[in-house]
């Protein structure tokens, strides 16, 4: 067997993609914040952030990747309210973090999820784990303020594509781990990367009745690429009241997605890998996809004697006369195992149009100004 070292050692590699985004690992203040992202207090929350701290020993992946999940729940605050009420979880998010122009150093973070765990949602909260280690902190995200101040994007021309993007700010005190844009697949990357069906995967995500009371306790699921299709496939989900008919290309995965894992990322797994050129070691932590969810299959449910289950269903008719019964079989729909994703270059087209270049520029403006003022007032 051939085996050649694709780029360094993996515990080596953790190293090398990560450190320069730490973001959050290093100690800061210890109190628990649920901040507006739009009207935040900037002694509390950063637009940007720079790493304060060299990782001397690397962590292990897992742990790493657990930094870049958040979980998403709904937003049950009453008006006028001095503390934050989450009500149910909706989902799993990710934050990938896009560097300043002329500030390379900082970077900008977004949050990244399925559109529909947003569905009909106005307000929405992030839970974060403390770098305390003590209670988890929400953030509230007022999503049509976030529309409104342009900070908030879906894919350009398609709402089928099942991914909504806004901005964060970072929160000092929370373990936040933004996912460097080079670390986002694009078309280019599975071809040069080899990336192909049976590729090993993991998806760190939400486990709706356990998400953790300390912090967040994303769980790992693991499997592999089954498919990734060239062709787009005719498909329908729901965004919340209203049902979306589209035409997609999908990555396919052999793995059990549940509730709660909506929106998660999909990282291709970096071990041995076998390829056209031989059997490789190493690679990077790549993300492919997020989670839109998985293909159902549809059984018709059998009696203990072996036949259909068949139900009697009334339909109305006119002039208040009734329309003969129809006999209706009862069909179960199951989890076939094998997962749904959009693809990780959807998220990179969203991150690539004019109106978030537009954003991020006006926010290194922002950057630029703020390093002004300081050197005038140290010099005088």
């Amino acid at each position: 067997m051939k085996i050649r070292n694709r780029n360094i050692s993996v515990g080596h590699l953790f190293v090398k993609w990560f450190v320069v985004i730490l973001a959050g690992s290093h100690p800061l203040n210890n109190k628990v914040f649920a901040q507006d992202t739009i009207k935040t207090n900037q002694t509390i929350t950063t637009s940007t952030r720079k790493p304060e701290e060299t990782i001397t020993s690397p962590p292990s992946l897992s742990s790493l990747l657990t930094q870049t999940v958040v979980f998403i729940y709904e937003d049950k605050t009453p008006q006028n309210s001095t503390s934050s009420v989450p009500g149910r979880v909706l989902g799993t998010a990710f934050i990938v973090g896009v560097p300043l122009p002329e500030f390379p150093e900082l970077q900008v973070p977004f949050i990244v999820t399925a559109k529909h765990v947003l569905a009909d949602s106005t307000k929405v909260m992030g839970r974060f784990t403390t770098a305390s280690g003590g209670e988890p902190a929400f953030a509230s995200y007022d999503l049509n303020a976030l529309r409104q101040s342009g900070d908030l994007w879906e894919y350009p021309n398609d709402e089928g594509v099942d991914i909504v993007i806004f901005r964060t700010v970072f929160f000092q005190g929370i373990k936040m781990l933004p996912i460097p844009l080079n670390m986002l697949a694009s078309k280019d990357t599975f071809v040069q990367e080899q990336i192909d069906v049976a590729d090993r995967i993991v998806i760190p995500c939400l486990m709706g009745n356990y998400p953790g009371i300390t912090k967040n306790y994303p769980i790992f699921r693991d499997g592999s690429i089954a498919l990734i299709n060239e062709e787009p496939i005719a498909f329908s989900w729901n965004y919340g009241s209203k049902k979306i008919n589209t035409r997609q290309r999908m990555i396919f995965v052999n793995s059990t997605l549940n509730e709660g894992f909506s929106g998660a990322p999909a990282f291709l797994w970096p071990g041995i890998k076998l390829t056209s050129k031989g059997t490789v070691i190493g690679g990077k932590p790549i993300l492919i996809g997020i989670v839109h969810g998985f293909f159902p299959q549809y059984r018709p449910i059998i009696d203990t004697e072996g036949e259909p289950v068949i139900l009697k269903k009334q339909s109305p008719g006119v002039l208040g006369q009734l329309n003969p019964a129809r006999d209706v079989p009862v069909i179960s729909q199951e989890n076939s195992a094998t997962g749904i994703l959009f693809p990780s270059w959807q998220i990179l087209d969203i991150l690539q149009t004019d109106s978030v270049k537009k954003r991020v520029q006006e926010i290194a403006e922002e950057e630029k100004k703020k390093r002004e003022n300081k050197l005038d007032k140290k010099d005088n």
